[in-house]
């Protein structure tokens, strides 16, 4: 395990079908596991997404305006609600982009992660979409340290890279 299951861990598993570039993960995101409807990943395109978001510049401050007085999960919520609605959000994509984290293809489809700031301090957030039918869905979040995040990601795309 590269983390841990609680905050943000991943669990890299066998070989599938003998081929050297698929294998089995389990990615878990404020203990619960992301990777529930497809655990299978090719390795090298799951590495550079990796790499991507540990290097990926963010300006977590540029939209704070917007979340005054919400917590964490509330954050989240607005960030996806100004992306869901009907109502034109002149600040939707970039800020939605901005907040993104796990957007890794087909093993990440069903979820989607904020990084966010709350009262000083950094939080991953995570709501699953386990049910198209549901829309009441759970969100999760968890505080994280932004330098432990860097290297939990880096460490992975390294255990990736020598699988």
């Amino acid at each position: 395990m590269v983390g841990n299951k609680a905050q943000i861990g991943f669990n890299v598993g066998d070989n599938v079908d003998g081929s050297p570039d698929l294998k089995e993960i389990e990615i878990w995101v404020a203990g619960q596991l992301v990777t529930f409807r497809d655990n299978i990943a090719h390795i090298s395109s799951l590495a550079q997404y990796a790499i991507a978001d540990a290097e990926k510049s963010r300006d977590l401050k540029r939209f704070s305006h917007y979340f005054i007085g919400k917590s964490e999960t509330e954050i989240h919520q607005f960030i996806l609600a100004t992306r869901l609605s009907d109502i034109e959000f002149v600040d939707s994509d970039e800020m939605f982009y901005e907040h993104q984290i796990l957007d890794w293809g087909p093993n990440t489809d069903d979820v989607v992660c904020f990084l966010v700031e709350c009262n000083n301090r950094l939080f991953i957030t995570v709501e699953l979409f386990c049910d198209a039918g549901n829309s009441q869905n759970t969100i999760y979040s968890i505080e994280i340290n932004e330098d432990e995040l860097i290297t939990v990601l880096l460490h992975f795309s390294q255990v990736l890279c020598k699988s």
